[in-house]
């Protein structure tokens, strides 16, 4: 009699049209929810689904699944969803979209219309915008023309 480690049949036939009892599906669960693993099984069951023996080694999903799994996972689905968040893990997130930390920010230099000498560096638009008074359409308007405002010339940096 052939026993392997992870098969369900005792001889080596197909297992097609093979259907468990529902009292041994409840054995089978139970079976499986109060299962621990010893070290040895672990390591068989990580080297047999590591690199290139995991069924998804080298492919990547598409943007239409990637898009399906996003929409899972939000509102109720999502695993923080309602579990309380500590002010300082707030702050700490939120630091990452702030002023300069944030990937999207761009800097603003700004020249003396006259002498073209560097009179000021702003981390970001809005922190420009603040100093200078005016609105972002503003800002944008005279960073792409190039041409002064009030004795200053703005230029964008990364």
């Amino acid at each position: 009699m052939y026993l392997p480690n992870l098969n369900i049949l005792q001889f080596a036939s197909s297992s097609k049209d093979f259907k468990h009892s529902p009292e041994t599906k409840v054995l089978l669960s139970e079976y499986a929810k109060n299962r621990i693993f010893t070290q040895e099984t672990r390591d068989k069951l990580s080297k047999m689904f590591t690199k290139e023996n995991n069924p998804f080694f080298g492919k990547e999903h598409s943007p239409d699944t990637k898009f399906i799994m996003s929409l899972k996972k939000q509102g109720i689905n999502n695993p923080m969803f309602n579990k309380p968040k500590s002010q300082e893990f707030i702050a700490y997130m939120g630091s990452f979209k702030s002023g300069g930390n944030n990937i999207n920010a761009k800097s603003v230099f700004v020249y003396d219309a006259n002498t073209l000498i560097l009179l000021n560096v702003f981390e970001t638009k809005t922190a420009c915008r603040e100093k200078y008074s005016m609105t972002k359409a503003t800002l944008n308007k005279y960073i792409k023309s190039g041409l002064s405002k009030d004795g200053k010339i703005f230029k964008e940096g990364k």
